[in-house]
């Protein structure tokens, strides 16, 4: 599936290739785990820092051409390990060396940030669906992209944005990815003051009001080509979830936020939940309060893995000493023209507005 598609990446993908071929050059001259995680994590981080400096130098923010380049130096990875011997502590550290590379390639390897200002964290997703059209963005990475170190000033307040984009894969997030990223950002005595995943969707911004804890999106696989085992009639429980409850709703200042983007009322979609009830068949949106028995089958955005680094997130945010962290989760349009940087140019711009309406609040 996904590790495959490097092969249809088009001409335009190869913006980055004078960071792959010292990459493949380099790999061949390494003989131990450690050296080779070393050079992992260096070149990780370069492809990233370049995606973000080319972002920023212009008007496009293409998320597509980071990409296709991590995909093209990561089979450059795999050639050169599945050449070792199996004995090899290189061959037995496999998915643990592609993992390094791919994480510090996406933002998720970064050093923490130094604070002179207030902190804001995002992150975003990879384009998925690729393998039905291979030249579909995804406005959350490209906004990451965008707003990555950028900063922001409002009422005199200013903030600094750090920016992650995470894989649609659920082995990914089964494995802890989520938390790896985040917790320490939670765990320090000084956290962000705000915290924002976000995610795209079809044609509207929404400020998501529940995370739902159980995934539910039936058939429809991630980028690897697996699908989540759970359903709206059978939601499943990912793995690796602290206790919690099965919905939890967002503490970002979500009347600012739709004043920015025009609106003084939420939409409907922003408020609704699924849960399990006593009687049987389809589970029904409701926008109310969800009740304390029942289980999660949606979030308000949904059931598959932008509700899910949204209940994440929240949950490390419940079981943290700074539980009134604003932090939610932010659901943005895709594209209606995937080769339009007009386009996805004024989407990065509403979600920065969007940051900017939150700042008095900090």
């Amino acid at each position: 599936m996904e590790k495959h598609l490097w092969k249809a990446r088009p001409a335009s993908a190869r913006i980055f290739e004078h960071l792959s071929r010292p990459f493949e050059t380099g790999l061949a001259q390494i003989d131990s785990v450690s050296g080779m995680q070393e050079f992992l994590v260096q070149h990780g981080r370069s492809l990233w820092h370049e995606a973000v400096r080319y972002a920023r130098a212009g008007s496009d923010f293409d998320d597509r051409l980071l990409y296709w380049s991590r995909l093209g130096m990561t089979h450059k990875l795999r050639i050169c390990l599945a050449s070792k011997s199996r004995s090899s502590p290189l061959s037995r550290n496999y998915f643990h060396l592609l993992s390094l590379f791919d994480q510090a390639a996406r933002g998720l390897y970064e050093p923490p940030a130094t604070r002179t200002d207030k902190l804001i964290v995002i992150s975003g997703f990879d384009p998925f669906n690729l393998a039905s059209a291979l030249d579909k963005s995804n406005t959350s990475g490209a906004s990451v992209l965008a707003l990555h170190q950028q900063t922001l000033t409002a009422d005199a307040v200013t903030a600094t944005v750090i920016g992650a984009i995470f894989p649609v894969r659920y082995k990914d997030f089964n494995q802890g990815i989520v938390e790896s990223f985040f917790k320490p950002y939670l765990s320090a005595v000084h956290a962000p003051d705000l915290v924002m995943t976000i995610s795209q969707i079809q044609d509207d911004f929404k400020v998501e009001r529940f995370a739902g804890r159980r995934r539910s999106s039936e058939s429809f696989a991630d980028n690897a080509g697996r699908i989540s085992g759970g359903s709206r009639q059978q939601p499943v429980e990912p793995a690796g979830l602290l206790p919690g409850p099965e919905f939890i709703e967002t503490s970002l200042p979500a009347v600012a936020i739709r004043a920015a983007l025009g609106r003084h009322q939420p939409l409907a979609n922003e408020l609704r939940f699924m849960q399990q009830g006593e009687t049987a068949g389809e589970p029904q949106w409701q926008y109310t309060i969800p009740a304390e028995s029942g289980n999660a089958v949606c979030g308000s955005g949904g059931g598959f893995l932008s509700n899910e680094i949204f209940y994440r997130t929240s949950l490390l945010r419940l079981h943290s000493r700074h539980r009134n962290l604003p932090m939610g989760h932010f659901h943005i349009p895709a594209l209606a023209d995937n080769n339009s940087p007009e386009q996805r140019t004024e989407i990065v711009n509403t979600v920065k507005k969007a940051l900017i309406a939150t700042l008095p609040y900090l």
